[in-house]
């Protein structure tokens, strides 16, 4: 309690701030991503309290073990989610209901806001030559890392990867910083240069679409990353070391699954010698079932929600 005394009190400045802004303002809706943070629950408190409907937006993958979006009976029935939020599909819904016991009528599927740039890429992908620090001549391998909460783990589908991409002579590593990571550059890269690895870009700026998009094959363990590689018909494989399969990639049919460095490096050399290919039917069944629809028109049907629920 002491620790966190500080930023207590200035959520609670927070919270009484927005409250007098929303009493002197008409306000119907309020809108949020990252709706469970303090920064941004204390906006939702007081819109609230001022009888304002609140409305979050999924911004991420849920799972089994995923403590923002898991909810007792108790806890939906003292508001300890928005009234209503905008989800990406039908899987996700089902899952808000049963796991997180969110009620029915304050979900909406609306599929995922940001994919409406998808269909305005170009068909055959991003040149690997606009991106920089790239050499183009070679197969773009992106590893979408993340700050695992096990450093051991962490370390190893790092050095894994980076193992597997250096005994591939035609290859060429990006590794994709997650924004959590944005001071870890040098931990990457000390790694890189304890391996031997030199066909490597370490970054967090390079646009993660635009990357994927020109990519041969996306590495990652469980990031919402490997969801928007199916939106692009790339070849996904999940480094896995505990088969978990935590965001069902694997048993989707839409992810090769390796769990040491051995297995990575095979399914890499498959998939870029051509000897194995995406699933894409299962590819398209993924897509209906997780993202309702990658047709430039989810933000467009999340605004009719907001609209309706303001009218």
């Amino acid at each position: 309690l002491l620790s966190f005394r500080g930023a207590t009190h200035f959520y609670l400045i927070k919270y009484l701030a927005y409250k007098r802004f929303f009493e002197k303002h008409d306000f119907k809706t309020i809108s949020t991503v990252d709706e469970n943070s303090p920064a941004m629950r204390s906006i939702l408190d007081a819109a609230r309290i001022c009888g304002i409907k609140t409305i979050g937006i999924q911004h991420g993958n849920i799972h089994d073990l995923h403590p923002a979006y898991l909810y007792s009976p108790e806890d939906i029935r003292r508001n300890a989610v928005p009234d209503h939020t905008l989800i990406w599909g039908e899987f996700w819904k089902d899952f808000l209901m049963n796991k997180g016991n969110y009620p029915a009528e304050g979900l909406h599927v609306c599929g995922q806001i940001r994919t409406d740039v998808i269909p305005g890429l170009p068909g055959s992908g991003t040149s690997k030559e606009k991106l920089p620090g790239i050499d183009s001549s070679k197969k773009l391998i992106v590893f979408a890392s993340q700050p695992q909460r096990d450093p051991e783990l962490r370390k190893r589908a790092a050095l894994d990867v980076i193992r597997a991409v250096k005994d591939i002579h035609e290859g060429f590593l990006f590794i994709k910083l997650h924004p959590n990571e944005k001071n870890d550059k040098a931990y990457y890269q000390e790694l890189a240069e304890e391996v031997g690895l030199k066909n490597l870009k370490i970054s967090l700026d390079v646009d993660l679409y635009l990357l994927i998009s020109a990519c041969d094959v996306l590495v990652t363990c469980f990031s919402t990353v490997g969801t928007e590689t199916v939106y692009f018909n790339k070849p996904l494989i999940i480094l896995d070391h505990l088969k978990q399969d935590i965001q069902n990639y694997h048993k989707e049919g839409v992810a090769f699954q390796a769990s040491n460095m051995e297995e990575l490096e095979m399914h890499l050399k498959e998939i870029l010698d051509g000897k194995k290919q995406i699933n894409t039917k299962a590819y398209s069944q993924f897509i209906e079932k997780y993202a309702f629809a990658i047709d430039g028109k989810a933000s467009e049907r999340a605004l009719q929600v907001i609209e309706r629920l303001g009218g």
